[in-house]
């Protein structure tokens, strides 16, 4: 795939991310907000990376890989929290 292909479709598949981070920015209490916030930089920081050729047989998407899983983990928690669920 071209770059200017591939950054393409990072984006196409990024874009959908943005309206839903916005839908719970205006809803969620704080808490939320703040592990939103942390999750959606972290996919945005693999989206970037991914645009810009980094492959997921690479150290750096690995570790890009892993901060998203952990900081998006923190956002379930924090949201089943929210609804008075169990972690």
């Amino acid at each position: 795939m071209q770059s200017t292909e591939r950054a393409a479709a990072v984006w196409d598949a990024y874009v959908q991310c943005i309206s839903r981070r916005y839908e719970v920015e205006i809803t969620a209490p704080t808490r939320v907000v703040a592990a939103t916030q942390n999750t959606h930089h972290a996919i945005r920081d693999l989206c970037v990376a991914v645009a810009d050729g980094v492959t997921n047989d690479s150290d750096e998407y690995a570790q890009l890989r892993q901060a998203y899983k952990e900081v998006h983990s923190l956002l379930r928690v924090a949201m089943r929290s929210d609804l008075g669920a169990q972690p």
